[in-house]
């Protein structure tokens, strides 16, 4: 039998380690794109009738790594987006709350003593 409740929380929870997981995505990204990307446009060689089978190897890795990782971004963000969505269906209280306790992880003393609930 399914827990909502502890489902809930640890998809709270996980809302700052999505965040992260986004940035290292985006800079891993960003790496591919930097270190794989061509340095120059190539000399046709018209003396050989074929193409070597590893540089069309490589691209075809390359291509399919940043389709993954652009994949990994998109799946980050739609469940970012998802957490801030039912967020903000909540009573600004509430969410707020929710997201110093779930989120940010701030104790309950530093909430009630700084008076952010």
């Amino acid at each position: 039998m399914i827990n909502y409740f502890d489902a809930a929380e640890n998809t709270l929870r996980s809302r700052s380690m999505l965040e992260k997981a986004l940035k290292n995505l985006m800079r891993r990204q960003e790496r591919i794109m930097r270190h794989n990307s061509p340095s120059g446009y190539p000399s046709l060689d018209t003396s050989k009738p074929y193409t070597s089978t590893k540089s069309v190897n490589d691209a075809l890795t390359d291509c399919i790594e940043i389709a993954e990782v652009a994949r990994e971004i998109n799946c980050t963000k739609d469940k970012i987006d998802e957490i801030d969505s039912v967020l903000q269906q909540l009573d600004p209280q509430d969410a707020e709350l929710l997201r110093l306790w779930y989120i940010e992880r701030k104790s309950k003393e530093r909430n009630c003593r700084t008076g952010e609930l």
